[in-house]
């Protein structure tokens, strides 16, 4: 959440947060490092390609590209907006879109991890059901940089009406939702929630399907979830 910014009346959060416009669009390529030895819980990926185009329309003609040569070990595509002559860390976007190893566009951040020339941060306003990709109990897939872990969906972030509540009842004191409220909750054990959960992003999030299930790891993972379930009946 975003402490920064003193709120002293009510407002949208739209009329201060400006988006960069001078922007570039950064293409990252991740394949499976070693796709013969790769198993669940978790295997390793290494970044190999990395493109800059003056348009999203040009990132996305490269990734057809790329998924023409039919490399058996690729992982994903990232597209990533990023402003112009503005500091950031090297993962950081105003935008970020994933795509899965065909090439299919399969998530879009919601929020600027960026703040704009002001200081502030763009607000985070929910996700709807139709607008995510995975539901409670889902086993999903969480690129970690250089690792893929198998983890299961055990929290979902706060829907608009939610995020609507929540911005009533704390506006006043300043606090509004930013890019970091847009994740998940995963588990990536059944030892209990506090040693196993974390809080991916939506575009770290990807469909449990490239590698043979691990049939023992997986009745672990929703052991797991049905725990924390249970507990928070």
């Amino acid at each position: 959440m975003n402490m920064e910014r003193k709120i002293t009346k009510e407002i949208s959060q739209d009329e201060w947060y400006i988006p960069y416009e001078d922007v570039i669009y950064r293409l990252d390529g991740y394949v499976i490092s070693d796709l013969e030895e790769a198993s669940y819980p978790e295997f390793d990926v290494y970044h190999q390609e990395e493109f800059l185009f003056h348009t999203l329309e040009e990132a996305e003609a490269k990734i057809a590209e790329l998924v023409a040569e039919n490399s058996e070990d690729r992982y994903c595509f990232f597209i990533r907006e990023v402003p112009v002559g503005v500091h950031c860390y090297h993962s950081w976007s105003q935008r970020a879109r994933t795509y899965t190893r065909d090439g299919k566009l399969f998530a879009e951040s919601a929020a600027s991890e960026i703040a704009d020339k002001n200081g502030d941060h763009e607000p985070f306003y929910g996700r709807d059901e139709d607008e995510l990709q995975f539901r409670l109990g889902d086993l999903v897939e969480v690129f970690r940089g250089d690792t893929v872990t198998l983890e299961v969906v055990c929290s979902l972030p706060p829907d608009r009406d939610a995020v609507k509540r929540i911005l009533a009842n704390t506006r006043m004191f300043g606090i509004g939702l930013d890019y970091s409220d847009d994740s998940y909750v995963t588990l990536d054990g059944d030892e209990g929630y506090m040693e196993c959960h974390s809080h991916p992003e939506i575009v770290q999030c990807f469909p449990a399907n490239t590698l043979k299930m691990n049939e023992e790891h997986k009745k672990k993972l929703l052991n797991g979830y049905r725990r924390v379930k249970s507990i928070n009946k």
